[in-house]
């Protein structure tokens, strides 16, 4: 074969390869055990190329994420914004805004954290998932967490085994932005930090994970919450650029300003609008949740 030839293949190889420079993939998100497990089901298709994804909620049955909206990262997940096309807002996802909030609640409480352990269990070959390889891991977190809040003395044991089936080969840092916000900090610094050192040993992308945390209080039944997410399929893509963009037109809606809308104050003039609280995404996971 001529040097020529061989030129004109490694031309066309570099071509046909460069053309799926990303990915498209599916996935379920399902949870049982909990009174409110139906608000954490969800089903997603996202789309990844390098570092930007864009993950759009198919089902769901959380205010946070519902069904159409979607999330856009342009950097691996460390800034994601939540898109709400039928508000024509967006929001930016903040992490560590509601770690914030998880944090005041615990001192407002008087919520002390106590014995937070976490264990790598596994570390081994996995099952092939969507037709990939993975490695199979196992964590196990445990705390105990003492709570003083007038007059009510409550101490409660968690305990979280957490399975991920990753693929090494999946390595885009898109790919697990999702998944990362998933893993969300506990608002403990200590626990968090020894969460995030545990993780950082997983490699590649979750294709699988199985999450079964184990609560009990000091006078009461162990209670068993098990939410499982999984790829259901993935392939090479080609994604279009504006895939990862905000939507032109669209107005940001604060994440946690008490109001909702077009504007952080809801209305002209800076007056809050009737409803609007009913209307916050955080506002209603709050209001499911003391009806049950």
């Amino acid at each position: 074969m001529s040097k020529k030839m061989i030129l004109v293949g490694l031309i066309v190889l570099g071509t046909a390869l460069s053309s799926f420079a990303g990915w498209e993939y599916s996935a379920v998100t399902r949870a049982e055990g909990s009174q409110h497990s139906e608000m954490m089901n969800s089903q997603m298709t996202s789309w990844v190329d390098g570092d930007k994804a864009k993950i759009e909620f198919v089902k769901s049955g959380s205010p946070l994420t519902p069904a159409g909206s979607f999330m856009i990262t342009r950097d691996g997940g460390k800034i994601m914004y939540m898109v709400n096309p039928q508000r024509k807002t967006y929001s930016k996802w903040d992490v560590a805004g509601m770690a914030g909030l998880a944090g005041g609640a615990m001192q407002m409480m008087n919520m002390k954290m106590s014995t937070p352990k976490v264990e790598k269990l596994l570390d081994e070959k996995g099952e092939k998932i969507a037709g990939f390889a993975t490695r199979h891991y196992r964590f196990r977190t445990s705390y105990t967490m003492d709570m003083s809040f007038m007059g009510i003395q409550r101490t409660t044991a968690t305990v979280t085994e957490e399975d991920i089936w990753s693929c090494p080969e999946l390595d885009d840092a898109g790919l697990t932005a999702w998944m990362n916000q998933q893993g969300a900090k506990t608002g403990s610094e200590q626990l968090d930090k020894l969460v995030k050192a545990e993780m950082e040993k997983v490699q590649g992308f979750p294709l699988k994970r199985v999450v079964t945390t184990t609560t009990k209080e000091s006078s009461g039944a162990p209670q068993v919450m098990k939410m499982t997410t999984e790829v259901t399929a993935i392939k090479k893509a080609t994604p279009e650029a504006g895939l990862f963009e905000l939507p032109a037109g669209y107005e940001e809606d604060p994440m946690f300003s008490p109001t909702s809308g077009k504007s952080s104050s809801g209305s002209k003039g800076g007056q809050p609008k009737a409803g609007a609280a009913d209307e916050n995404p955080l506002m209603k996971i709050m209001q499911q949740m003391n009806k049950k």
